[in-house]
């Protein structure tokens, strides 16, 4: 449940007479409904402040519910104003977005909002996701094809997800993933991200203020690319090895063996993990970085 308060809320004045105060407004909309999707089709969704639970099962159609609450004092709240879904199918898409709402036809006022909000989905476990949303807490579990998250001030939470394509830009958010295979594109801006049983073949990340904990093993042929500023990267290799090639500027590091110096200048570092042939490149300013084996 999430709680809103504000001193003062300001809105449009488009007419003053008949949009006055109420001592209390309720916004309820309830949604429970079966779609069918094609098989590995993709379901996007569109949030905002949301409780958010997708589940991946055997099941071959999507099973929506949404639940939304609303509670105003100090304020009316106009037609216009209330809460809703557009739901529609186009060319193996399923497609779910919060419709656009009008701003409130009234003045400054003193109120207190409250707002309960949460979207459940079950899905088949051979779909893939597309995800945009803003402030909204995500728990995704058993979905086994790409997963696309854009959200901002997000927390997320994969379980269980065997997928070998991800990509998530986020800001002021928080990422945990029990597993991540094949591809994996993180960008974020103050944020963590916390990565376990990794077998990647792609890695990209590209972090600003934040923190990165991934466990990953190493592939020959693979693509290892990790950017950070005034962040910490603690990266653990659970198998294979390559070359470590560091970029750094007032950068800490906490390296020890099997790890292995091979170059060392003002401004970059080289190391040597034996076990393989994978290149690493890393460049981080003004942070923390522990290289370590598992």
């Amino acid at each position: 449940m999430r709680y809103l308060t504000t001193g003062i809320i300001f809105t449009i004045l488009l007419t003053v007479m008949g949009h006055g105060a109420e001592a209390q407004k309720t916004d309820h909309f309830q949604l429970d409904e079966t779609y069918p999707l094609e098989s590995e089709g993709i379901v996007k969704l569109q949030s905002s402040d949301a409780d958010v639970k997708i589940l991946g099962s055997s099941r071959d159609d999507v099973h929506l519910v949404v639940n939304y609450t609303m509670e105003i004092t100090g304020f009316a709240l106009e037609e216009g104003d209330r809460f809703g879904m557009n739901i529609r199918q186009d060319d193996g898409q399923l497609i779910i977005e919060e419709k656009e709402r009008e701003l409130p036809n009234a003045t400054a006022s003193i109120g207190f909002t409250k707002v309960e909000y949460t979207i459940t989905l079950e899905v088949p476990e051979k779909i893939h996701l597309d995800i945009a949303g803003d402030d909204d807490t995500y728990r995704i579990s058993n979905v086994d094809r790409s997963i696309s998250l854009d959200a901002d001030d997000a927390g997320v939470e994969l379980r269980n997800c065997e997928g070998e394509d991800f990509f998530f830009e986020m800001d002021d958010g928080d990422l945990q993933m029990d597993r991540a295979a094949g591809r994996l594109k993180l960008v974020m801006d103050d944020g963590a991200a916390d990565i376990a049983r990794g077998s990647l073949r792609d890695l990209n990340v590209d972090m600003e203020d934040g923190s990165v904990s991934l466990a990953t093993e190493l592939f020959d042929d693979g693509r290892y690319r990790l950017s950070m500023d005034d962040g910490r990267l603690d990266l653990s290799i659970v198998g294979g090895g390559g070359i470590f090639r560091i970029d750094h500027d007032n950068t800490r590091f906490n390296v020890a063996e099997p790890f292995t110096l091979t170059e060392e200048g003002d401004t970059h570092k080289t190391y040597r993990l034996a076990g393989g042939n994978a290149e690493v490149q890393i460049r981080i300013d003004d942070g923390r970085i522990q290289l370590n084996t598992l």
